[in-house]
């Protein structure tokens, strides 16, 4: 049997949401604003990225780093949002302007970001990366997780749109991360495989559902467009991008069961992404690669993977989070929230 393609999991309710999650565009973070093309431009999947004709995009996004040793003085390493906006304030307006550039948004709306969301954080060059909680109580029926659809030996080669030059590979496996990226002081890393068992890759039948459904769960919050969410290690010619020429690439979610502490601020988190980096080019790629979705606080739940993994791809395609009034983060009502939300809690 070759590739699985996508099987539907729940319908219309997922479309919806995937078109609530435009209106959490990174460029800039205003509420209801933003259109579903907005989603489509920020993955890569229709065109550019920042529309020079859209007034709400902020102006296109800078090579990093442009501000070094300048934005390092004052940033020394990952700093959280409210604290890098008072940091940066002091360098000026003009540095301000350039560093919220280099981030593809408006002064305006980088400034409301870093000010107005607890998750917000910028690295020691200046880019907008979040920290996003993981589930804090039980969710509806978030444990119960059916059958596997598919043979266990197809679990690691699943694919929602073969052959698309989008790409988003699940990366259960553990990953070994170089030196001098974007995470942990550019420190190597090697990260876990996604393990309930304690065998480690010797996957048992619990472990294959939850991979399957997390599978299905995240290939239904992208189906609308066209970039194929797979199991199987696509090769780095599908994930990295060498040069603007280069119109197959992609990004990867790890899922791991290293302690989210190796990654996150005190207080601990659920997953962790950069903003807006799926279509750089050449080592900046592969600088702010991968996303992370930590299994010490998903409890190795298939919804709350899946809700984390699509949430921390929404990142690195470009988008910030979707709130509502005060909140950072819209809880949704009824049975949906929408994917730059929260809706760990909803079924």
């Amino acid at each position: 049997m070759g590739p699985v393609r996508l099987v539907g999991r729940s319908g219309v309710v997922r479309l919806v949401v995937l078109v609530l999650l435009a209106s959490a565009v990174v460029a800039p973070p205003v509420i209801g604003r933003t259109s579903e093309n907005d989603v489509a431009a920020a993955a890569g999947l229709a065109g550019s990225r920042v529309r020079p004709d859209d007034p709400q995009q902020g102006p296109p996004p800078l090579p990093t780093p442009p501000l070094q040793p300048l934005v390092r003085d004052v940033l020394p390493g990952v700093t959280r949002g409210v604290d890098a906006l008072d940091a940066l304030d002091a360098l000026g307006d003009d540095v301000f302007a350039t560093v919220a550039r280099q981030n593809g948004q408006s002064v305006d709306a980088f400034a409301q970001v870093l000010a107005d969301d607890p998750t917000a954080f910028l690295d020691g060059d200046g880019r907008l990366l979040y920290q996003d909680p993981g589930p804090t109580g039980s969710g509806a029926n978030a444990a119960l997780v059916e059958p596997a659809p598919f043979p266990n030996s197809q679990t690691f080669l699943l694919h929602s749109r073969p052959g698309s030059n989008r790409v988003l590979y699940i990366d259960f496996n553990g990953y070994s991360l170089p030196a001098n990226t974007g995470w942990r002081s550019g420190q190597a890393y090697t990260a876990l495989p996604y393990d309930t068992n304690g065998n480690g890759v010797t996957w048992d039948q619990t472990e294959h559902n939850t991979i399957q459904s997390v599978w299905q769960r995240i290939s239904e919050d992208y189906a609308p467009f066209d970039i194929d969410v797979t199991t199987e290690d696509p090769g780095s010619a599908a994930i990295d991008r060498t040069s603007a020429a280069d119109n197959v690439y992609g990004g990867v979610v790890v899922v791991t069961n290293s302690p989210n502490m190796d990654f996150c601020a005190p207080g601990g988190c659920g997953g962790v992404s950069y903003v807006g980096t799926v279509d750089e080019v050449g080592t900046n790629h592969n600088y702010y690669q991968p996303s992370w979705v930590f299994n010490d606080a998903m409890g190795g739940v298939a919804k709350y993977i899946a809700e984390a993994g699509s949430h921390e791809f929404g990142h690195a395609v470009g988008l910030s989070h979707d709130g509502k009034g005060g909140d950072a983060y819209y809880a949704g009502h009824g049975m949906w929230a929408p994917i730059m939300g929260v809706g760990y809690s909803q079924p």
